[in-house]
C-alpha cells in the first residue's frame, strides 16, 4: 500500500521559514526543498509516512499551499499550471484564503505521479468539493479532522474520516460518512533532531491564542497574575496590551523552536480548544511529554487512556488547582522530574508514530 500525506501548512510558519531560508532552499531541487521543508518539525512534519513506512508499507507528503515549493515542482516537470500574472502569485501565501487553481492542478498531477492508493488529507476543507469528488473517482480518500467543522460537505467526499475527538465520530456517523477515532502521537525523530536543553523556564504555556480557546485563556491570565509563566505562540496580538499575559507573552515558535522551548521547560501548562467538551486530544499532549517537560493539563474524562495521572501527568480542575500545583511542583523539584521522565517514558513507548500508524492501517483495512 502506497498512502500520499497532503497538509495545509500555517501561513505564519512559511513567511518565517522562507524569511530565514529562501537563499539556501532557492539552491535546492524539489526533493531536498521538501525535505529540508520537512526536517523544520512544523506540525506533523512527515511523521505520519515515517510511521507508515516503519510498517512496511510506502508514504510520502505533500504541503499543498507552500507556493515556492510546488511551483518548483511544477518547474522541474515543464508542468505549466498557473499563470505568472496571477495576483496571487505577486503576494505569495495569500492562497491559504483565497485559493488559487494552481493548487489544486499541480496536486492533480503530484497525485498522478506518486499513484498511491489511498489519499490522506490533513484539512480537507481546504479543497474544493468539485475537486474532491473528481480524485474520489480514483482514489480511496482519507480526511482528518480535530477542530470545528466548517464544510461538512467535503468530509462527505472522504471515504474514511479518522479523528481524535471521540464524541466526533458518532456526529459524522450521523452524516453517513464513516468514522473512526484515532489519537495523536509524538515524532521521537524530534529528540534526534533537537540537541538536548537546559531547563531555563520553570512554568510555560506553548500554543495559540484564539477565540477557540476562550475558557483556556482565562485560566492562562489567572496564572499569569499570580504565577511567574512564559509563554510562547501565536495569538499575542489578540490579547490585551496592557495585560498581563501579553507582558509574558515571547511571540511566536515554530517546529524545532517549539520543541526546544518544550525541552527548556521544567513544567508546561496545556489547555483544550472549547470544541473539545469533556476530551483529551490535542498534540501538546504528547509534544510536551515526548519533549521531556512534566504537563500540567486540563482534567478530561479519558486523560487515563494515555497517562496515569499522578504519576506520568498532572491534571488540574481550575485555575486555583492549578496555582497550587505550580506552587507545590516548583519547590519539589525530584518528584516533578520523576512525573516528567516518567511521563516521556510512556509518551516513547505507546504515543509514537510506529504504534499509531499500526493502529491507523489496521482500522483503514476494515475500509480499503
Amino acid at each position: 500500500m502506497k498512502i500520499l500525506f497532503i497538509s495545509v501548512y500555517y501561513t505564519a510558519f512559511l513567511k518565517s521559514f522562507y524569511g530565514k531560508h529562501v537563499g539556501e532552499v532557492k539552491k535546492l531541487n524539489f526533493q531536498k526543498h521538501r525535505q529540508r521543508l520537512l526536517n523544520e518539525l512544523f506540525g506533523d512534519a512527515d511523521f505520519y509516512s515515517d510511521g507508515v513506512k516503519e510498517n512496511g508499507q510506502e508514504a510520502e507528503d505533500i504541503v499543498v499551499n507552500d507556493e515556492i515549493l510546488q511551483k518548483k515542482w511544477a518547474i522541474e516537470k515543464g508542468f505549466k499550471a498557473f499563470n505568472e500574472t496571477d495576483f496571487f502569485s505577486k503576494i505569495p501565501y495569500l492562497n491559504i484564503i483565497f485559493k488559487p487553481n494552481w493548487v489544486e492542478k499541480i496536486l492533480e498531477a503530484q497525485i498522478k505521479e506518486v499513484s498511491p492508493n489511498v489519499l490522506y488529507f490533513q484539512d480537507i476543507e481546504y479543497f474544493s468539493v468539485e475537486f474532491l469528488r473528481k480524485i474520489k473517482r480514483e482514489y480511496f480518500v482519507v480526511a482528518q479532522k480535530a477542530s470545528p467543522v466548517w464544510k461538512m460537505q467535503t468530509f462527505k467526499q472522504a471515504n474514511l474520516v479518522f479523528t481524535s475527538f471521540p464524541h466526533f465520530v458518532p456526529m459524522f456517523r450521523a452524516n453517513k460518512i464513516n468514522s473512526e477515532y484515532l489519537k495523536l502521537a509524538f515524532g521521537k525523530r524530534v529528540l534526534d533532531m533537537v540537541p538536548k536543553q537546559k531547563k531555563i523556564y520553570n512554568c510555560t504555556f506553548v500554543g495559540g491564542i484564539t477565540r477557540h480557546h476562550s475558557r483556556g485563556n482565562r485560566i492562562l491570565s489567572d496564572i499569569a497574575n499570580k504565577e511567574k509563566l512564559d509563554i510562547f505562540g501565536y495569538g499575542k496580538d489578540y490579547l490585551d496590551k496592557n495585560s498581563k499575559l501579553y507582558n509574558t507573552h515571547h511571540g511566536e515558535v515554530w517546529g524545532g523552536e517549539m520543541y526546544k522551548v518544550m525541552m527548556q521547560s521544567k513544567m508546561t501548562i496545556n489547555r483544550h480548544i472549547n470544541i473539545a467538551g469533556r476530551y483529551a486530544n490535542n498534540m501538546r499532549l504528547f509534544e510536551a511529554t515526548g519533549s521531556g517537560a512534566m504537563l500540567l493539563t486540563d482534567k478530561k474524562v479519558n486523560i487515563n487512556d494515555f497517562f496515569e495521572v499522578g504519576k506520568e501527568t498532572i491534571t488540574y480542575d481550575n485555575s486555583g488547582d492549578l496555582i497550587r500545583k505550580i506552587e507545590f511542583y516548583t519547590n519539589y523539584p525530584k518528584e516533578r522530574e520523576k512525573i516528567a521522565k516518567a511521563g516521556q517514558k510512556r509518551t516513547l513507548k505507546d504515543h509514537n508514530y510506529k504504534v499509531r500508524m499500526a493502529e491507523m492501517l489496521k482500522l483503514l483495512s476494515k475500509y480499503y
